[in-house]
């Protein structure tokens, strides 16, 4: 698996390099910090997307910071002030970065990495799998059987980044199986239309998922018209026998998406921890005068109910997670929960 810390750093430099210009957010300002802050504040107010589904008073968080910025603030005092502000929205879509001085702070992080810790640390792959094999130089992607069991196991790490025809090679070597475990834990996202493709491969029909709205004015309502997403049947065969996706609070983005389209399915069911709750797509990448560099949620993602599940997660049917005792000692609660899902409910032992 990856260190989804040097991974993320790592892409921001990369997409960075593309936006090189002293600015993208409009009007050459100063430098100041009073200016700096004002212009953080304002096209956040004015461009984040996610202010009413996550309940949140922007207008309080500039009632609070402003009088802190003054003509002697300091850059790290600056700093630190921006980060609590990003910190507020609760949103890992949302992000602040000092490339000079190589410092990020990514906003809601701080569980996601904590799972993710737990997940390194988990020993599943000899503990409770056999003919394991990994169909990705990065890991993306690997197959395997559960032990003694007639169920497969899949791992996705990542919606992009590997090739996409081996998921139809899988599904015709899983097709025997009477049940597939398919593990989106510490899932970190990617492409949405991939995960869509992915979906596919496991769908028992087409079905209306969910919405998605940009926005697209400085006005809170402002948002673009609403896009409906359907499942598709896509592929030489579809794997519809019984199917638990198992996930944890890493689980993020186009992984989340990934689950939307998969729980619109009859046979699919999630068990372990309820997800990051991150879904939106973000801005270009913003460029403050002092030289940071921030991105923030732009689009709205709804259920066909028109609810919401930006910053509340998928939650699953038996919710369940592993902290790190239990993998050190070797467990791993969550698919031995699974497992017995399937037994309780479709008699697979």
């Amino acid at each position: 698996m990856r260190n989804l810390v040097n991974t993320l750093i790592a892409i921001l430099i990369i997409t960075s390099l593309t936006s090189c210009e002293k600015t993208i957010i409009g009007t050459e300002v100063g430098n100041t910090p009073r200016e700096n802050f004002e212009l953080f504040w304002n096209d956040i107010n004015e461009h984040y997307g996610l202010f009413q589904v996550r309940g949140h008073d922007w207008d309080s968080i500039y009632n609070q910071y402003n009088p802190q910025v003054t003509g002697s603030t300091t850059e790290d005092e600056l700093w630190d002030i921006m980060v609590a502000m990003n910190e507020y929205l609760d949103d890992s879509h949302t992000f602040i970065y000092d490339r000079e001085n190589q410092k990020i702070e990514v906003s809601g992080y701080e569980s996601n990495m904590a799972a993710h810790e737990v997940f390194e640390a988990n020993p599943f792959v000899s503990n409770y799998l056999e003919n394991h094999r990994s169909l990705d130089p990065n890991d993306y992607f690997q197959s395997a059987k559960i032990m003694d069991k007639e169920i497969g196991y899949l791992y996705i790490g990542a919606m992009d980044g590997w090739d996409e025809t081996l998921i139809d090679e899988v599904i015709k070597e899983h097709e025997s199986k009477k049940a597939i475990i398919v593990d989106i834990r510490s899932n970190t996202g990617g492409d949405a239309n991939f995960s869509r493709f992915l979906a596919s491969r496991f769908s028992d029909g087409v079905h209306f998922t969910h919405t998605t709205e940009d926005k697209i004015g400085p006005g809170r309502d402002e948002f673009s018209e609403k896009t409906k997403w359907y499942s598709s049947v896509g592929g030489p065969r579809q794997f519809t026998k019984p199917i638990v996706v198992i996930t944890n609070r890493a689980t993020i983005s186009a992984g989340e998406d990934f689950l939307t389209t998969m729980k619109s399915f009859g046979h699919v069911s999630q068990v372990g921890d309820i997800t990051a709750g991150d879904f939106s797509n973000t801005s270009m990448h913003r460029f403050l005068p002092i030289g940071w560099e921030y991105r923030y949620s732009t689009q709205r993602t709804l259920l066909p109910d028109g609810s919401s599940l930006d910053g509340i997660g998928h939650v699953p049917e038996i919710l369940v997670k592993n902290e790190m005792e239990n993998v050190i000692s070797g467990e791993d609660k969550v698919i031995e929960t699974a497992l017995q899902y399937l037994t309780d409910r479709y008699g697979i032992n």
